[in-house]
């Protein structure tokens, strides 16, 4: 045991507060082990390196190098570092030869060290008390500083969690429309772009397409040959607010279906213009029926 205790004033030591369970990165098993790495590892103060300064908070490495240290795959390592990128706790700079990360809060979570490498040999009683009371100083900023940032991750997990959840919701809708569509950020965009309520539509999106898939394979079940119109390409779809033709009947959980009238001999463009401005808020024939029952 006394030689482990020598090792580690030989080593030196971390700061790890109690805070870092609220992390925002704390539930991903890669990223928080892969940061509690760079912690330990990185320069507590500046350095030469191959003639480069590799300053305090910082370390040469690669994706390869931490992958074998940490028993995960380059492309697990890869993600996480992306995952840090992201939310500004690391800076990479990548070389043909080697690659430098930098802990952009490194003096947030770890006390400003002033001393030189003499500071893990014993010193006197004075300078331990001193270190101590400035240390107890530093913490309480520090802990000012962690609640503050705890706080502003949670609030920033909070939209994210928000937004990713949106997404999901307009993706399934958009796998479900049977029409020409484009990849999920274009139409998402353009959703949001072009209905200022598009947070209140968008629940209702899902329940419209099904009850208007549903309305069309009745009327071709009743009358095969029956003429029912192409579908529209999302966009237009979207941009027209075509949710709201069906969205009456959505919402009453009614089992009817209105009537799609049949393309007339007119040009098409007279026949889109008046099959958009009709009405489908009177049924006027039962599902039963449509099926016989």
């Amino acid at each position: 045991m006394a030689n482990k205790i020598e090792e580690n004033k030989m080593r030196g030591y971390i700061s790890l507060y109690r805070s870092l369970k609220n992390w925002e990165w704390y539930d991903d098993v890669n990223v928080k082990v892969l940061f509690i790495e760079l912690l330990l590892t990185c320069n507590w103060k500046a350095k030469s390196w191959k003639g480069e300064i590799v300053n305090r908070g910082e370390i040469i490495t690669s994706p390869k190098q931490l992958a074998l240290i940490l028993n995960l795959t380059e492309s697990k390592i890869k993600t996480a570092l992306k995952k840090l990128q992201s939310t500004k706790e690391i800076a990479i700079k990548t070389t043909n030869k080697y690659t430098k990360i930098s802990l952009l809060k490194f003096n947030d979570y770890q006390n400003e060290i002033e001393e030189d490498d003499k500071q893990i040999d014993n010193k006197s009683t004075t300078n331990r008390e001193q270190k101590a009371n400035k240390s107890i100083s530093n913490d309480k900023q520090i802990d000012n500083k962690s609640l503050q940032l705890n706080k502003d991750n949670n609030n920033n997990k909070e939209k994210k969690e928000n937004k990713e959840n949106n997404k999901d919701i307009f993706e399934n809708f958009r796998k479900i429309y049977p029409g020409t569509k484009k990849g999920l950020d274009t139409e998402f965009n353009n959703f949001k772009k072009k209905h200022s309520d598009w947070k209140e539509v968008l629940p209702k999106l899902n329940i419209a397409i099904q009850y208007q898939i549903k309305e069309r394979e009745s009327i071709k079940l009743k009358d095969p040959k029956a003429f029912v119109p192409n579908w529209k390409n999302l966009q237009t779809w979207v941009n027209q607010r075509c949710w709201e033709e069906e969205i009456g009947e959505v919402e009453s959980n009614e089992e009817e279906i209105n009537y799609i009238p049949v393309k007339p001999e007119v040009p098409d463009e007279e026949f889109d213009k008046f099959y958009e401005e009709m009405e489908f808020n009177k049924p006027i024939f039962d599902i039963n029926e449509i099926l016989g029952n």
